[in-house]
């Protein structure tokens, strides 16, 4: 994810390394890392999907949201996880890299 402070593929840039964002609007998330509270907002219109998955795949967190959403990952441990966000109406998804931190 662009913007969120981490060099995902260790090019010395935080931008993104793929193809363009197949969503509509302009997806962000915040803080990551995060400690406990994560703030999700969209700019587009379109009925999101939010998953937040653990290291072996393991889904823990699904809602659908349209324009901003927050979660409360107080309870997961330290770790990295991943959150994908996927177009209800198209199918297409983008997946990220999340950071959980105390």
């Amino acid at each position: 994810m662009a913007g969120n402070g981490i060099d995902e593929n260790c090019d010395g840039v935080d931008g993104a390394t793929g193809v363009a964002n197949p969503l509509e609007g302009e997806l962000t998330v915040y803080p990551n890392p995060t400690s406990g509270q994560l703030h999700v907002t969209y700019s587009g219109g379109e009925l999101l999907r939010l998953e937040i998955f653990d290291g072996l795949g393991h889904l823990l967190r699904s809602r659908e949201v349209r324009h901003s959403a927050r979660f409360s990952l107080t309870e997961l441990p330290v770790g990295v996880y991943l959150l994908r966000t996927t177009s209800v109406a198209s199918g297409r998804f983008v997946v990220g890299r999340l950071v959980v931190s105390r």
